[in-house]
């Protein structure tokens, strides 16, 4: 509860489904078995959780520290036209 990720551009595709809790990303909020994927060099708002959530990730740069910093540097850059996808069940 009360976690947050920075704003962040994505090197890699990475693609994510909630386990359980939920976590809100920009105005969407993400509930259990949701599905969202990043395309590389799209661009999104900071990820918040208010109760807690945890989520599986795939094609991450969490564990390295280089690519991390990068990817959050990257977030400060101008958006362009990559955007990220949820899919929700409602």
């Amino acid at each position: 509860p009360g976690t947050a990720l920075p704003v962040h551009r994505h090197r890699h595709m990475e693609e994510g489904i909630v386990l359980s809790g939920s976590l809100q990303l920009d105005d969407v909020e993400l509930l259990p078995f949701d599905y969202h994927i990043s395309p590389p060099g799209s661009h999104h708002g900071q990820i918040t959780s208010k109760n807690g959530g945890v989520a599986f990730l795939r094609g991450t740069s969490v564990g390295e520290s280089l690519a991390m910093f990068k990817e959050v540097m990257g977030g400060f850059l101008p958006k362009d036209n990559q955007v990220s996808v949820s899919v929700t069940d409602n």
